[in-house]
């Protein structure tokens, strides 16, 4: 996994407040967001929906995003994941 992307992430994750750190889960839902990180967390209805989905017992909601532009090369290079969720177990 390449070092800029999830130092990138960390800094991400190290600014956000309220995310949520689920293991297991019966059922797994992908939140996705067409659109970066930073459009999609200015989206009030993908913080509820992401809160809702992470209250219910035995369900895991993750995140995911379009890479930003300027690291697009970078994911394509080294075939890094957009999931959160997975950034997040590397950092």
């Amino acid at each position: 996994m390449s070092r800029l992307i999830t130092e990138s992430y960390k800094k991400k994750l190290d600014a956000e407040d309220g995310y949520v750190i689920a293991r297991g889960g019966g059922l797994r839902i992908a939140l996705c967001y067409p659109n970066t990180h930073s459009i999609g967390m200015a989206n009030l209805g993908l913080h509820t929906m992401y809160e809702l989905f992470n209250s219910i017992p035995d369900v895991v909601c993750e995140r995911v995003f379009l890479p930003d532009p300027d690291e697009l090369k970078e994911y394509e290079r080294t075939n890094t994941p957009c999931s959160l969720s997975k950034l997040r177990a590397a950092l």
